[in-house]
């Protein structure tokens, strides 16, 4: 989710608190011959004209809430129904390039970056008083992991 949309949820909650653990981008996960798939980046009120969409595991910032909620074909955590949705051209998904990377990248898909974009983060959302020694050297060895194994996408 992007900071600002964390930051006011666990305002609305007091006893909430949050850990960030990965920064990331918003991609485009479309198929490897879709008109779109030689382009760097894509601005999104053209773009958003021209596609059906889909979420795969994010939420849409405040942003574009309104219009996502609207327009989404589909929001789901379900990586294996948005590939099918992709391939038969049914829609392009919006996505962390974390979850594209990791699930989605291949010979039959490609990603395409979102002109100013928000940054987006991984985090780990937690109870103020669960926050022991215990969860956050959990939540500090998930995110040394992610830091050993994903470098570029550094909190």
């Amino acid at each position: 989710a992007n900071i600002d949309y964390i930051e006011e949820e666990v305002a609305k909650h007091e006893s909430l608190t949050y850990k960030n653990i990965m920064e990331d981008q918003v991609v485009v996960c479309l198929k490897s011959n879709s008109a779109y798939a030689g382009e760097k980046e894509v601005d999104p009120v053209n773009f958003l004209r021209d596609v059906k969409l889909s979420y795969y595991n994010m939420v849409p910032s405040k942003r574009i809430k309104e219009y996502s909620y609207n327009s989404a074909m589909h929001i789901s955590d379900d990586a294996e129904f948005h590939k099918k949705l992709i391939e038969q051209d049914l829609c392009v998904t919006l996505m962390p390039k974390f979850a594209y990377e990791e699930l989605f990248k291949s010979k039959r898909f490609t990603c395409v970056f979102i002109k100013d974009t928000v940054k987006i983060m991984h985090c780990i959302i937690m109870k103020k008083s669960r926050k022991t020694p215990a969860v956050m050297l959990f939540a500090d060895a998930v995110e040394n992991y992610m830091l050993v194994n994903y470098p570029a996408n550094k909190a």
